[in-house]
Order: structure tokens, then sequence, then C-alpha cells
């Protein structure tokens, strides 16, 4: 599944922490960063956000990943804005193939270990189309 919301949205503060089942100060550390980084890099531009993709694991190296991204990135183009998503090491990869670049890379050190969240940009890719029309002697 992927999640994609709506282009021009407001970019919203993740929940207090009281509100996650548990570690909601961790959570609200890093997915408040999160949203600082998508603020910084996006602001109020329009845009389409990948907030979450995921594939179940019987269907993860066989292209269903690709095709949730090439989804909206499709919708993206031809609507001629940008997209945004927050990597992780795993993923950079694959959304480098597809277009994407990195902004910056921000690192969590936490008691149980480190973790790299690569912000990164994809520029839209408008079709060019170039009309003609036959020469006549009205405009020649």
């Amino acid at each position: 599944m992927s999640i994609w919301p709506s282009v021009g949205a407001p970019i919203q503060d993740p929940p207090p922490a009281e509100a996650w089942p548990a570690n909601g100060d961790l959570a609200v550390e890093f997915f408040g960063a999160m949203t600082r980084g998508h603020r910084k890099f996006m602001g109020h531009r329009p845009h389409y956000y990948l907030e979450l993709i995921c594939t179940h694991e019987t269907w993860q190296h066989k292209g269903a990943g690709t095709l949730l991204l090439r989804w909206g990135i499709e919708r993206a183009d031809t609507d001629g804005l940008p997209c945004f998503l927050e990597a992780t090491p795993k993923g950079k990869l694959v959304y480098e193939k597809l277009g994407f670049r990195v902004k910056a890379e921000e690192e969590f050190k936490w008691s149980f270990g480190t973790f790299v969240e690569t912000y990164m940009e994809r520029d839209a890719k408008i079709e060019k189309r170039t009309m003609t029309r036959p020469k006549s002697k009205e405009f020649a």
C-alpha cells in the first residue's frame, strides 16, 4: 500500500506523545524531525508527498512497490508537480532509480541504535508537445 495525501493539503504535525501507544516521546521526536524536513524543503509549494509505502513480504522484490510509486509519480508528472518523500537507506536506491534526488540526510542516535533518514525530491517530468500546422499562403 502507499499513501499519497491530497495535493495542497497542509503539512500536518505529528500527534502528541500521549496519542502514541508506546514510546510517544520517541515518536514525536522522530516524526517531528521528518515534518520539519518536509516543511523546510517543500514549504507551501504544491507537491505530491509519499507519506508511506509498504508491501507484504510475499510481494517484495517483485515490482509491487515500484508500481505503487509510479502511480503517484505519473499523477505528479501529469499535474506538473514535484514529489517529495523521506527514505530509509534501503529505499533510497529505489527512489534514485525513479528520478528522486537527495536534498539532505538526518541521523537519529538513540540508545538502541542509529537511524538515517534521507529527504528526497523528484522534479516533474513534463512531456513537451510541439504543435505544427501546414504552411499555407496565408502564413507564408
